[in-house]
């Protein structure tokens, strides 16, 4: 079972080459036909606040190195509250999983899946050592001027905020610009939201930015676009 990165900010995508029998497998598109009605806008992706006042030759580029002798600006610290979520459990082939984490030993992920690739269990350990990869890269994409801290919710090392509906219901079977995909993300994103709030140890004025790892895949791992939700 996979589990979406889905990230309110700051993940990286990472794209993983398939081979079959040495040669590459081709990527391919599933066609898609938009919803009618007017265009649905799409937003530039990249944010026009550089906090960290680096210089960049565009948008999408890599920091330039600053010159030697430069003066470097005090280091910011990020505060993230990272919180998991699962869903009540399913058995519809629409979906990926049963809506629960992977928590199967290492030994039996392995033998079941024959990788070892996001190996499980994916439990409170596993996203915080995905987050301590996350601060070494803006560590040195920021050259020691971003810090990041973070706290994964629920406490419990196994557990999750259960939300109120099946996986199915927040990722309906329709085109991704539907904008039924769209209202279901955001009451996602406020029933994940609403759960951590009955958590009295969470208090969100203490962080600056928010995670949502949640059970099940995710579409950055549907290559094809032809999986379930």
């Amino acid at each position: 079972m996979g589990h979406l990165f889905a990230l309110v900010c700051l993940m990286l995508p990472v794209f993983f080459a398939d081979m079959v029998f040495g040669q590459p497998l081709p990527i391919r598109r599933a066609a898609q036909q938009a919803p009618p009605g007017p265009p649905v806008p799409v937003r530039h992706q990249v944010s026009t606040q550089n906090l960290l006042g680096l210089d960049r030759p565009s948008a999408f580029g890599l920091p330039r190195p600053k010159p030697a002798g430069a003066t470097v600006g005090a280091v910011q610290t990020l505060h993230i509250l990272a919180i998991r979520v699962d869903f009540p459990v399913d058995t519809t082939t629409k979906t990926t999983g049963t809506g629960r984490f992977d928590l199967r030993t290492a030994e039996a992920f392995e033998r079941d899946q024959k990788h070892v690739i996001d190996r499980a269990p994916h439990d409170k350990f596993y996203f915080e050592r995905h987050l301590s990869a996350l601060s070494a890269y803006y560590q040195a994409a920021s050259f020691d001027q971003l810090s990041l801290t973070w706290r994964v919710i629920p406490d419990n090392v196994s557990s999750a905020y259960t939300l109120p509906r099946e996986m199915a219901y927040y990722s309906p079977d329709v085109d991704f610009l539907d904008p039924l995909k769209i209202e279901r993300l955001v009451e996602f994103v406020e029933d994940a939201f609403h759960e951590a709030d009955g958590d009295p140890s969470v208090t969100f004025a203490d962080y600056d930015a928010f995670i949502l790892f949640h059970a099940g895949s995710d579409l950055q791992h549907d290559r094809l676009q032809n999986s379930p939700s």
